[in-house]
Formats: C-alpha cells, sequence, structure tokens
C-alpha cells in the first residue's frame, strides 16, 4: 500500500521505533448509545514475521486488570496485519467475544495485551487520576495517560506499530479504521485566493496552514493553481509545523477579455478536511457576456413567473456557479449550460411553463434550483455568480405594468445605452426567441441632457443617436414650448449632418413668470421608429406647477404618516419629480391626477387607499417626518427648483391627528399659507382651509333677513376674515346686551366661510319676534389681529 510505504519511509527517516511484539493498535470502548455490543479491539502485527497468539490474553482495568480474552487455541497473526476483536454487532471482527471495557469519565482505566510468560505486555492507559495504582508497561504506577475519547470516537495509535511506551503513541480518533490503518487527523487549509493584475496578467496568492495537530511532511501533497480549468502553476509541498503556514504565488499571463475563474487546490492524500482544500475567486474582464433580457413578474398566476438570460459570447457559457438576488437577498439559483448568442428561461415550474407557452422552445427552458417571487412593484435584480462577481442587474417599478406583459431589454448587443421596455409582442412576451422591442434597421433617438441660463438666454443641449443597425446620416431638429395648459408653438428649426452620436446646443429667449415645457424632435422619413423622436426638458420660473399640498406628520396611533402633492396645471409631459425630505432624497413618479399621496411602505399605502376612499393609490418610498418639522424641497426631473421650505408643528399647534393644510395652493409656503386642517385631514380632496383669494377687510353678511323659525326657516351668517386661518366666534344677544345662544366658540376656519342659525336659544327654543344682535369675533391663528362685527337680525313670525 502507498500510503503506507510512505510512512515506512517516514518512520525510518524520523527515527521512529516499531515494536517487536504484536501491540494494541486502535482501541473502540466508547460507542454512540449503549456501549453493550459494540466495542471491539484492533491489535497490529509490525513485525517482519508471523505471531502465534495462543495463550496470550487481553485484559482491562478500572480498578485493577483482570482478563477479559484469551486466545485458547493457535491463531497466527501475520506480519503487518490486523486483527480485530469484536463484540456480536461488529460485522468486521475476526474474533466474537464480549468485552465491555471501562469508559472513563472519573478515574484512570486501561486495557493490556499479554504474553502467554508475562514477559511482554503492551498497556494503554486512558483517563486520570490514578486513583486505584494501575501499573504502566513496566509494572509502575502509571503516570501517563492517553485521552478519554468523545462518543463514537476511538483510541487509535498515531502510527500503526510504532510504540514509545508514551501517551504521544495515541490520539482521539473521530475515524475510526477497524482493520486497516489508523487515519490521522491531518487538517491542511488553503486560504482564500487573491489576485492583483500586472503588466502581463495576474499573479494570485494563497498560502497553507497546518491545522493539525502534528508536524506533516506531505510526500504525497501538491499545490495546483487554476485558470478556468487550465492548470497554470504547481508546487511540492514541504514539510510544515504544527501551527505554521507557508505561501505561494501563481502567474496567469495573457488573460483574454471576459469570465474567469481562478482556482487554487490542495491535493494531499492524508487529509481528513477536504472542504478546505480549495478557493476559487472569479473575475469578469471587459462587457459581461451574460446578461438579463427578458422578465415576466406579473403572470396571472405566479407559478407562473420566469427570467430569461441571453448569452452575447460566441461560445457557451455555463451559469451552475450563477443565481439572481432580489433588492432583499432573496435567490433564484440557476444551472446548465446557455448556448453561444442564445437565450434560456429559467421558471418556477418547467411544466406549467411548457404547458402556458407551448410555442416556446422547451429545450431553451430550465426549472431554478430555488425560486423567489418577483416583486410587483418596486425591484432591483441582480445576476451574479456565488464568488460575487456582478454581471448585470434591472431596476423595476411595475406598479403600473399590465400583467402578462413582459418586460424586455431593447439591446441585448451592446452595454452603450441599457433601456428596457414592455414588449410589444402580439402575444405580450417573447420567452426563448428574440425581444420585439430589438433595434430597427434605421432608428435615431433623441435625448434631453439640459438647459441652462447664459446671459440673456436658455442653452438647450440634447443628444442624437444612431441606435438603428444602419445609420442614418442627416436630419432635422425642430423644437416646441408650452406654459401652463397651453399648445405647443414651433420656437426652433435646424437640419444636421449625423455619424454616430451628436451632441447639439443651441439658445433661445429666457421666458418669464411661468412653467415652461419644451418638447425637442427629430424626424427622417428613412426612420422606422418614431416612438424615440422626441423629449422633454422643463424650466421654471416664479411658478408652481405642483406644491406640497397637506402633511400628516403626526397622525393617530396606528396610521401612517403622508405627505400630499397637488399639481396646479395639467403636466402631462412630466413624469418623474424630486423630493427632498431632511437628508432624504426621493425620486417618484408623478401620476396623471390633481392630488396624489405619498407614504412609507405598501402596506401604508394601502391603509390610507382603503380607509379614505382615495382615487389613486398612495405612492412609496416617504423617509419618516420628524415632530419638529423638516426642510422640504420639490425638483422637477429637470432639476429645477419648485419649492423649498421647512415646515412647523406650531402651524398646526402640534395637534396630533391632525394634518397641516395649505389654504391657497398657488401661493407660496410660508407660515401664513399653512393651519391645520378643519376635518383632521383631507387626503386626495380640497384642503378644508382652501382660500382662492384671502379678503383684505373683514366683513359679514346675514342672509335672509328677517327670516321666520317659526315657518322652519333658517338664516345663513357669511364671513370674510383678512386672514388665512382664523379662530372665531359666534354669538347671539338681545339688544339689552344678554347672551341667548353661542353658535361658534374659537373654532378654526379659513378665512371665508358660512354658519347656518336656525333661530333658537341655547335651550333649543324659538326666539321671540325682534330684533337680535349677531356677533362674531375671531384672531388670526399666527398672530394678535382680533376681529369684531356685529349685525342684527330680523326674527319674522
Amino acid at each position: 500500500m502507498k500510503y503506507l510505504a510512505t510512512l515506512f519511509i517516514l518512520f525510518l527517516c524520523s527515527g521512529y521505533i516499531f515494536s517487536t511484539n504484536v501491540v494494541i493498535n486502535e482501541l473502540f470502548y466508547n460507542p454512540q448509545g449503549s456501549d453493550s455490543g459494540y466495542e471491539w479491539i484492533e491489535l497490529y502485527n509490525p513485525t517482519e514475521n508471523s505471531v502465534n497468539l495462543q495463550d496470550w490474553r487481553i485484559e482491562k482495568a478500572g480498578t485493577g486488570f483482570t482478563c477479559c480474552f484469551t486466545f485458547l487455541s493457535s491463531y497466527i497473526i501475520h506480519s503487518h496485519d490486523f486483527l480485530l476483536i469484536g463484540e456480536e454487532f461488529v460485522s468486521e471482527a475476526d474474533i466474537i467475544s464480549s468485552l465491555a471495557f471501562q469508559n472513563g469519565g472519573s478515574a484512570t482505566d486501561g486495557v493490556r495485551l499479554v504474553s502467554p510468560s508475562g514477559n511482554y505486555t503492551d498497556t494503554i492507559l486512558y483517563d486520570e487520576p490514578n486513583s486505584n495504582a494501575l501499573p504502566d508497561d513496566i509494572s509502575d504506577i502509571g503516570t501517563d495517560f492517553a485521552p478519554n475519547v468523545s462518543d463514537s470516537h476511538s483510541l487509535a495509535r498515531v502510527y500503526d506499530g510504532v510504540d514509545s511506551n508514551s501517551s504521544s503513541d495515541w490520539f482521539d480518533c473521530y475515524t475510526p479504521s477497524p482493520k486497516s490503518s489508523n487515519i490521522l487527523p491531518i487538517d491542511l487549509a488553503v486560504s482564500p485566493l487573491n489576485y492583483e493584475e500586472t503588466v502581463s496578467g495576474y499573479i494570485l496568492f494563497t498560502s497553507i496552514q497546518n491545522l493539525s495537530t502534528f508536524n506533516v511532511d506531505n510526500f504525497d501533497a501538491n499545490l495546483n493553481f487554476f485558470v478556468d480549468e487550465t492548470l497554470i502553476a504547481q508546487y511540492e509541498i514541504p514539510y510544515i509545523p504544527v501551527g505554521d503556514s507557508m505561501s505561494f504565488s501563481g502567474e496567469a499571463t495573457y488573460v483574454s477579455a471576459d469570465y474567469h475563474t481562478f482556482s487554487v487546490l490542495l491535493n494531499c492524500n492524508t487529509d481528513n478536511v477536504l472542504e478546505n482544500n480549495k478557493s476559487t475567486v472569479s473575475i469578469l474582464i471587459g462587457v459581461s457576456p451574460i446578461i438579463l433580457n427578458e422578465v415576466m413578474m406579473k403572470p396571472l398566476d405566479d407559478d407562473l413567473e420566469w427570467v430569461e438570460l441571453y448569452n452575447r459570447d460566441a461560445v457557451d457559457k455555463c451559469v451552475d456557479n450563477f443565481f439572481i438576488k432580489d433588492r432583499a437577498n432573496r435567490k433564484i439559483t440557476l444551472s446548465g449550460t446557455i448556448p453561444a448568442n442564445d437565450f434560456v428561461v429559467f421558471c418556477k415550474s418547467k411544466q406549467l411553463f411548457s404547458a402556458y407557452y407551448p410555442l416556446s422552445d422547451s429545450q431553451k427552458v430550465v426549472e431554478a434550483s430555488t425560486w423567489t417571487s418577483l416583486n410587483n412593484t418596486t425591484e432591483s435584480l441582480y445576476l451574479t455568480d456565488n464568488y460575487t462577481t456582478y454581471f448585470d442587474s434591472l431596476i423595476y417599478d411595475a406598479s403600473h405594468f399590465p400583467q402578462e406583459i413582459s418586460y424586455e431589454r431593447k439591446n441585448p448587443y451592446t452595454d452603450n445605452s441599457i433601456e428596457w421596455a414592455l414588449s410589444i409582442d402580439e402575444s405580450g412576451s417573447t420567452p426563448t426567441r428574440a425581444n420585439s422591442i430589438l433595434p430597427m434597421n434605421k432608428n435615431i433617438k433623441i435625448n434631453f441632457v439640459s438647459i441652462q441660463k447664459q446671459d440673456n438666454s436658455l442653452v438647450h443641449t440634447v443628444k442624437l443617436k444612431n441606435i438603428g443597425l444602419h445609420p442614418i446620416l442627416n436630419t432635422n431638429i425642430e423644437m416646441f414650448v408650452k406654459s401652463s395648459n397651453s399648445e405647443f408653438d414651433r420656437l426652433f428649426y435646424d437640419e444636421i449632418s449625423l455619424d454616430d452620436t451628436l451632441i447639439y446646443s443651441f439658445n433661445s429667449d429666457i421666458p418669464l413668470n411661468s412653467y415652461y415645457t419644451y418638447k425637442y424632435t427629430t424626424n427622417n422619413a428613412d426612420d422606422m421608429n418614431e416612438y424615440d423622436n422626441f423629449c422633454y426638458g422643463f424650466y421654471n420660473d416664479n411658478s408652481l406647477p405642483f406644491v406640497i399640498n397637506e402633511i400628516m406628520y403626526n397622525p393617530q396611533d396606528n396610521e401612517p404618516e403622508w405627505i400630499e402633492i397637488k399639481k396646479n396645471y395639467q403636466l402631462s409631459e412630466l413624469d418623474t419629480i424630486k423630493i427632498v425630505i431632511g437628508s432624504h432624497i426621493l425620486s417618484t413618479n408623478l401620476p396623471n391626477c390633481e392630488y396624489f399621496l405619498l407614504t412609507s411602505s405598501q402596506n401604508d399605502a394601502e391603509f390610507l387607499f382603503n380607509n379614505y376612499n382615495l382615487t389613486q393609490i398612495p405612492l412609496t418610498g416617504l423617509p419618516a417626518l420628524s415632530n419638529n418639522g423638516n426642510l422640504i424641497v420639490l425638483y422637477d426631473k429637470g432639476g429645477n427648483l419648485i419649492e423649498r421650505f421647512e415646515y412647523d408643528p406650531m402651524w398646526n399647534n402640534c395637534i396630533k391627528g391632525t394634518s397641516i393644510e395649505r389654504i391657497n395652493p398657488n401661493l407660496i409656503a410660508s407660515e401664513s399659507n399653512f393651519g391645520p386642517s378643519t376635518t383632521s385631514c383631507t387626503p386626495g380632496q380640497k384642503n378644508s382651509l382652501y382660500t382662492q383669494i384671502i379678503p383684505t377687510q373683514s366683513h359679514i353678511l346675514i342672509e335672509p333677513n328677517p327670516f321666520s323659525p317659526y315657518k322652519l326657516q333658517h338664516t345663513i351668517i357669511n364671513y370674510k376674515l383678512a386672514d388665512g386661518v382664523n379662530k372665531i366666534s359666534v354669538k347671539i344677544f338681545d339688544l339689552k346686551g344678554r347672551l341667548l345662544k353661542t353658535i361658534s366658540n374659537q373654532n378654526v376656519t379659513s378665512a371665508k366661510g358660512s354658519i347656518i342659525w336656525d333661530g333658537k336659544d341655547s335651550n333649543d327654543k324659538n326666539l321671540p319676534i325682534g330684533i337680535y344682535i349677531v356677533n362674531l369675533s375671531g384672531s388670526g391663528l399666527h398672530n394678535k389681529i382680533i376681529y369684531n362685527k356685529s349685525k342684527t337680525v330680523v326674527i319674522k313670525k
């Protein structure tokens, strides 16, 4: 046996001495569970001669040595051979006998092999203290003890047949080996592989550490460096003392642009722990060969979700080490091979997929090892491998995506402009085949870059790019402008030459006092796609196209925080805005409705939608609002500032569960333009404090006057106050100044309002026919101005 031959050479070189007689080589005295029937002892003959064991005996000791087995007849153990004596359930045993060895645990126990004459013994004492004065091999009281082994472990010689009469000959063996060489607890570990780029390639670095309790001299051990599956360097492993380590490196020259794995593998015949003998890293040089190409995140049945990958390389690619993770780090585990320049769909159930998509190529469909559900709202998908190399990603918001329509990558052949769009295929998706929105033969795309003020004009910059498979050399460019809710008027026209990509700038006058939308278009008769021939830019000058209209920063318990945004006029071309709240920056959609809410989570959005009868489900992503006030800044998608202010909890008197409402959405945000809602809150509708124009003077109008409560008539007290938010009191007096009824007492209201009086006193009785005084007094919510107006009213029969 090669291993034994190697050890033999090792012992000769190292001065180890083989016993000159048969020895106990391995002892199994503590099986898992009940010991009875499973104990065994292994003898070994390390000599060059066969030995007859007749009349030899095995003795065991607790308080003293007693015989547990005797060779009553001739039994030959041959040179360098093993003999196993075991109890009834030891299937490999050469001899069956009851043994019942002591387990140790509180004092020294022992086992010994004794020759017929008694002149030779091989004794092993294990555990301590030796309170019973058990003798060792030379009949002295034992002072050197082998360890007491754990359940299911054996007590084994470090080297078969090597006996120095020392406890160092023995070890706790967690891999018992009856009738064969003992398995040493050798563990060589490879450290994580690292690499550095050089002029000609990469240098790979690792080290090997000896984690064993023995010095290791590895005649048959070697360390191999690989790039992919190609060996680039190999080293023989020299002597490594206990706890020491040794460093190695390998050079990988001229590594091509592609996806590669660098690995190091330790081969060692005597290593018992193979899990730490290999280390692998990966590297992506250049563009990714494997990309995300199409995603079905909103099928009718969640079990029909799928993701398509595309291999844009000229060779097949194995993805056994790949997975797709979402933003919660849940994984879709991939496997198999993607053919060169081809597609493979990974799904939750191949059977369901094939039944639902009968026209797809079943050979290009793989059932993922593990699957995680794709989010139907905002989601992030990352294609990576087990070594954390990143290949591709997709971030989407499918809140407004229709069901059964896939999301496709527009051009899988290049990373110059990565764009995604809903499939336009008549079936709604294109699994295992080319996407429906691949580049056309001739196609020019225009993108907005910037609008900047320069001296007395605006500088408009756009980018035109040939994204078709064949170029278009000439085209024209136009610009149109509109303000507020007006129509577009053409403002600019030019004919230009185009090669591949052109950054084009031109000037226009600076418009004033409104919000302006600019539409840029390019036109060419050969262009096969008109849907990317226009883009929009925006410019704001002292206008409020959309505003923060209501803030619920301190809601009732178990209700969410939210803010409401109101569009003051139609902005169909503006699809996203940016909101800064404190230190948080949030980009969000701008829905096509007058009012919409922004809250923290999807659960909060559903709560608000269901409990406040909203027509538009709120958007999510709102950071926590401070009860001490927050800075809020609004921008459009072009970076134009819309408004900037810091709300103050005193604007609603710090009332829990009451929102801060904007009085007039067309006026700037200020203390005088906000106040507490008179109905706790008004999400998704006109504010309770809404006032189009705040009067400059206060007055009261009572009509009808006179009126008759005896004919069930009412009068209406209409008021206008010269402040946005007020606390008002309305009281009825007789002509002698006696208070008859209080209709309103310091109630918060807007600048204008109406109060109905039925002509009754505080006891709910009709007042007599006559003349009465209606007194309205009020104070502004944010100042000390007092209003006090009185009018007479007549009650008739």
